[in-house]
């Protein structure tokens, strides 16, 4: 009993000993808000002493003006619609460089011009005001309005006539390389160029796609393009034949496949039945839309029937066939006679197993949208050249041109159509 009584006064004495405790750190927490709360009263009271002690010269300004009737200032925030959207009106102090700025309008900008000082003739804009005092007199305004429309007119015609004055060129890969054919070709431009006496640049493509492409995109003006790329592009609005290269004196010519010379091949196609076969470019006439549209039209699907490829120009598959590296390949036979003339291979290099029905041959073509007088121009100067100038300025075989347009052209036109490649305009 005596244990159990030890022990409750034990606890007793605890209990508030930690009650003092708790209570003494309460007052002390009051003491220390209390003083906090002083020193932030006069640290208030100090700063309102303060703007009081700033605010008495702005006061003793206002009330002066308004005892002196000077229009009060406005506020910003408080202005009138016609004071929205301007820079500076005057009404707001912003410090002496920005009053010396010009004042704009943002919302409705007015360039008005006065003469300076009185000097007829000198020119200048003058400031915005919100008032007609400082615009010009309307006849002025007029007359200056009318020489600043016939300046950018003139301008403009200046900006035309220089860029007539030079031609872009372009010619598709006739020879193994496009600086072989730049160099073939750049004879036939320049003469073209000086006869209608303009600047010009030449390019040439390194396949037969690319040449419709540069007319499509109105990178070229006049072209020189084998008759499929001619007939992509006339397809897509882009330009339209005016003459028809002669080779031999001639305007036709034929796809050609070749093969190697070893190959027994008495049947075609049977016998050339699962053989590696190289095509050209997709833009190719002879090398891929006449053969692609000759199998078709007897059910048969060349990338089916042989080890099929794509994609080379007519130089490669020549060599291809040549070296060994394919069985078969397509080919035109302008490009094989100039090739053994130009000693690329020799006669038995290949042989022919295959030879299409007549083509039109090669076709000057002028971009959509050039002026009518010059393509007619243009036409005149290339159907006119005679068979000596052709043999300064052509290359070898070329003869000259006849007079051509898009319907010359059909029958490339419906083999397109046969094979998929392009959309019937009807």
């Amino acid at each position: 009993m005596a244990t159990a009584v030890r022990q409750a006064r034990s606890r007793w004495r605890l209990g508030s000993a930690a009650r003092r405790c708790a209570g003494g750190r309460e007052r002390a927490g009051r003491r220390r808000i209390s003083t906090r709360c002083q020193k932030a009263g006069a640290n208030d009271r100090r700063a309102q002493r303060a703007v009081g002690r700033r605010g008495r010269p702005l006061h003793g300004r206002l009330a002066a003006r308004a005892n002196s009737g000077e229009p009060q200032r406005r506020n910003v925030r408080t202005a009138g619609p016609a004071f929205c959207c301007r820079r500076s009106e005057g009404g707001l102090y912003r410090g002496r460089s920005f009053r010396l700025r010009q004042a704009v309008e943002q919302a409705a900008r007015r360039l008005v011009v006065e003469r300076h000082r009185g000097r007829r003739g000198d020119l200048r804009v003058a400031q915005h005001v919100p008032d007609e005092r400082r615009r010009a007199p309307q006849g002025n305004s007029n007359r200056i309005v009318g020489s600043i429309l016939t300046l950018a007119f003139v301008s403009l015609a200046n900006r035309t006539v220089q860029a007539a004055d030079t031609l872009h060129f372009a010619v598709g890969p006739l020879q193994p390389t496009p600086g072989e054919t730049k160099k073939a070709f750049d004879p036939f431009f320049k003469h073209l160029a000086q006869q209608l006496g303009v600047a010009y640049s030449l390019e040439a493509t390194t396949d037969w796609a690319g040449i419709a492409v540069a007319l499509t995109s109105g990178q070229v003006d006049v072209a020189w393009m084998g008759p499929w790329g001619y007939v992509i592009a006339h397809n897509q609005g882009a330009g339209d034949a005016i003459a028809t290269a002669k080779y031999d004196g001639k305007p036709i010519y034929h796809a050609i496949v070749i093969a190697r010379p070893d190959l027994q091949i008495n049947k075609w196609p049977d016998d050339g039945k699962g053989l590696r076969i190289s095509f050209a470019d997709v833009g190719s006439t002879s090398g891929w839309l006449i053969p692609t549209f000759w199998f078709k039209s007897r059910g048969l699907d060349p990338k089916s029937y042989f080890q099929y490829h794509e994609g080379a120009t007519h130089a490669a598959n020549e060599i291809a066939v040549a070296n060994g590296q394919t069985d078969l390949a397509t080919d035109f036979d302008r490009n094989r006679t100039a090739m053994i003339e130009n000693g690329a291979i020799s006669p038995q290099a290949t042989k022919i197993v295959w030879t299409s029905d007549d083509l039109p041959n090669d076709a000057i073509a002028v971009r959509a949208g050039l002026d009518p007088a010059l393509a007619k121009k243009v036409q005149d100067i290339v159907t006119a050249i005679t068979d000596e100038q052709a043999q300064t300025i052509l290359p070898k075989h070329y003869t000259g041109f006849i007079a051509s347009s898009h319907a010359n052209y059909k029958l490339i036109e419906d083999a397109g159509i046969a094979v998929g490649a392009l959309k019937s305009q009807k």
